[in-house]
């Protein structure tokens, strides 16, 4: 497992969701797959799609026509020599909600994808708002790996940071209603303006980028979140313990804007835990503004899956 996701790791950094980057041969290759999202690296394939109960891939906008529940489908590929065991979660407008999956209520799905082969996860999704949300959904390998026999092996908390994500709008093709608000307090955040990282770290110092892979509880860190777009990019900030969202600074969800060419640290302390559980950043670029062909709307960055102990 440790050299299948280290080999992962160095090569596909990032996932190929249908972005602005893709070159014309990449594309038609994902027309031809029902614009399902890939992450590849030779033979190492990982191919996962959104679909509703008719097995119409849903690209960027989930439909209004729904009483009440919505159901759909998640499919996940792989064609790794070995099983993979992943989780699902679901979001309306950055905040947890659950999905039906086998007669229950569950914030976390969890489901096994044999080497070679694909997996369909059947379930029911309930909104809460009518019209005018955004609803993304984040699947992610070995939802319960725990670090106790490595605790400070730094190539496994790397392997956590690829996430295989999906954004989609649930509204028509008119823009998002929802209103952008900042509210991280200038008290508690920094700025490094000429040391860009992309994506997410946690560290306990500012601007020290050490990759570590446990905090204690209720200790005082800091969240880098990088910004190498060429622009003044807005974000929505989440974070989960267990698989749990977590308020971050009194906050469900942090709204910030990260300049151009531009670090943002935010300080903030770890949840309160009474056994060792594992902790996770999620960062979303331009928040409510899901839309076609907008492809960076469609990330989602994710910082290093630590654990924080008693």
């Amino acid at each position: 497992m440790k050299k299948r996701f280290l080999i992962f790791w160095l090569t596909t950094t990032f996932l190929i969701s249908c972005s602005n980057s893709i070159n014309e041969e990449d594309f038609q290759q994902v027309q031809d797959n029902d614009l399902r999202n890939y992450s590849t690296e030779k033979q190492d394939i990982f191919a996962f799609g959104l679909y509703d109960d008719d097995r119409r891939i849903i690209d960027t906008y989930l439909s209004e026509n729904l009483k009440d529940t919505y159901p759909l489908e998640f499919e996940m590929e792989q064609y790794f020599d070995e099983d993979i065991d992943f989780g699902l979660l679901a979001f309306e407008n950055f905040e947890q909600i659950p999905l039906h999956y086998e007669g229950k209520d569950r914030n976390l799905i969890t489901y096994h994808v044999q080497s070679n082969k694909s997996e369909t996860v059947a379930f029911n999704l309930k909104l809460k708002a009518n019209v005018n949300s955004e609803i993304s959904f984040i699947s992610f390998t070995d939802p319960y790996h725990s670090f106790d026999s490595e605790p400070d092996n730094i190539e496994v908390a790397f392997q956590y940071e690829d996430i295989f994500s999906l954004r989609r709008a649930y509204s028509s093709s008119d823009p998002i209603e929802t209103k952008f608000i900042e509210n991280v307090e200038v008290s508690t955040s920094h700025l490094i303006d000429d040391n860009i990282i992309e994506g997410l770290i946690i560290d306990t110092e500012v601007g020290q980028y050490n990759y570590i892979t446990q905090l204690t509880s209720e200790e005082n860190a800091f969240i880098h979140i990088g910004n190498g777009y060429g622009e003044d990019v807005p974000y929505a900030l989440i974070a989960l313990k267990n698989w749990e969202q977590v308020d971050i600074n009194g906050e469900r969800v942090l709204y910030f804007t990260v300049p151009k060419d531009a670090t943002k640290v935010i300080q903030f302390e770890t949840p309160k835990v009474k056994s060792l559980e594992p902790f996770q950043f999620f960062a979303f670029p331009y928040p409510y503004e899901i839309e076609e062909g907008f492809y960076e709307a469609d990330r989602i960055y994710s910082s290093a899956r630590i654990f924080v102990s008693p």
